[in-house]
């Protein structure tokens, strides 16, 4: 479904991928557009561009880390890219597997969080007021 997703170019393109459904809807994979914060400084929260991008992601319901609301939060690290995307319940790839160790490739932005979430969340409020 990432596949799918990254295909496409425009918030509107994104939203027109056909979702999957599974156990009578009760889970809905879909593309959903991110807003996606890329630093080039992670130590000193130094932005290099924010862009959208189309990603795969959970039907869900989360809350708005940028507003200080921490439970399912919007708010995810990719640290490895040096990104920080927001979206609700997502983005999935292949960390998303079962099996695949926790935390490995990305973090959720939120304190008290199992895996812990990875240093380039001392980055979010940045992230939050980037456009």
């Amino acid at each position: 479904m990432r596949s799918a997703c990254g295909q496409h170019d425009s918030e509107s393109t994104c939203a027109a991928e056909e979702p999957l459904v599974f156990l009578d809807e009760q889970y809905v994979v879909r593309c959903s557009w991110a807003k996606v914060v890329k630093f080039s400084d992670a130590d000193a929260c130094t932005v290099a561009s924010v862009t959208g991008r189309c990603e795969a992601s959970i039907d869900t319901t989360c809350s708005n880390a940028c507003a200080g609301e921490f439970l399912n939060s919007n708010l995810t690290a990719i640290p490895s890219e040096l990104e920080i995307i927001e979206m609700c319940g997502g983005p999935l790839g292949s960390w998303s597997a079962v099996g695949s160790e926790p935390g490995a490739y990305l973090g959720v932005c939120a304190p008290g969080v199992k895996p812990p979430a990875p240093p380039l969340c001392d980055c979010a409020s940045v992230a939050c007021a980037a456009e």
